[in-house]
């Protein structure tokens, strides 16, 4: 009887593990592109959050521009800018995401509200000049290199950080050179089309911070827009609600300025008095300084004559 009663409990429990291990392995993939802004011919490295370094289950990587890998951390590169959908497929489930790749002499930085950054770099012995090679860091930085006037395709002369500084109302720039070279840098805002221009004139190393050139978007949080309170007295045009009785008179009928409480055509809400609550505490008024009369009372010589007297 024990030994059944034990083989009957074993199954249930041999059908969760067996249940677990299938959902540990159907879990959703979260792919990560690091940097997640590169430029063309610029190396990333793809890899997946949610698997184990010591997960041996098959994977399959596709790059959007016909090229694949098979294993679990691949690096990859673009030749051509575009938009391309990285895209993994496991043993039992798939993710995709999609990678903006900017050109090759473009640092593309802050993808929330994106800025398109260029560098142009001038050899004072020989006047030739060269457009800067750029690679991303990060969301907010990168920097940029001259091959054809160093020789060095990944050494960095020139470092940008593009920061949110909400609180100051704007984007701050900063910017830095490591080299002599004299050069220009180009910053866009990729959504106004503001453009500003740094330059550095001198052969010394120099750095700099705008704080005022582009000011701040607020990113609006997803979902439906805020429900605005309405004053009293107020509607949704300008403080009036319509009037029947009052039609709107035209704009060119009269020279007379007609003063309204409102647009013409409108009436004002009526004014509404709040009244104390049952909740809502009565006010207390304050102590008067002056002191009260107090009840007249007869002398100490009245009333022992008045004592005698009886």
């Amino acid at each position: 009887m024990t030994s059944t009663f034990r083989r009957v409990a074993a199954v249930p429990l041999l059908a969760l593990v067996a249940w677990l291990a299938r959902a540990a392995s159907d879990r959703a993939p979260a792919i990560r592109v690091s940097p997640s802004n590169p430029s063309a011919g610029q190396t990333v490295e793809v890899r997946d959050e949610n698997s184990d370094a010591d997960d041996l289950l098959p994977v399959f990587w596709t790059f959007g521009d016909g090229e694949s890998a098979r294993t679990p951390v691949a690096s990859h590169r673009w030749s051509a800018p575009g938009t391309y959908a990285i895209e993994l497929t496991g043993s039992a489930t798939s993710g995709r995401i999609a990678v903006i790749v900017s050109p090759a002499d473009t640092l593309r930085l802050n993808s929330a509200h994106p800025f398109e950054v260029t560098a142009q770099a001038e050899d004072p012995d020989t006047g030739r000049t060269s457009a800067g090679r750029a690679f991303a860091q990060g969301d907010r930085s990168g920097f940029f290199s001259f091959p054809d006037l160093t020789g060095d395709a990944e050494s960095p002369e020139v470092e940008v950080k593009i920061v949110e500084a909400g609180w100051a109302g704007h984007y701050w720039v900063f910017w830095g050179s490591l080299t002599t070279l004299p050069f220009q840098l180009t910053v866009r805002d990729a959504s106004t089309g503001q453009v500003r221009i740094y330059r550095k004139d001198s052969t010394a190393p120099d750095a700099g911070l705008d704080s005022g050139s582009f000011p701040f978007v607020r990113r609006r949080r997803p979902g439906p827009a805020p429900r605005t309170r309405r004053r009293m007295g107020t509607s949704s045009a300008r403080g009036c609600r319509p009037n029947p009785r009052r039609p709107v008179p035209p704009a060119a009928a009269s020279s007379i300025a007609v003063r309204t409480p409102g647009p013409p055509g409108c009436r004002p809400f009526p004014t509404v008095r709040r009244r104390r609550g049952p909740g809502r505490p009565r006010k207390r008024r304050r102590p008067s300084s002056r002191r009260r009369p107090r009840p007249h009372r007869p002398s100490r010589r009245r009333r022992r004559s008045r004592s005698r007297r009886r």
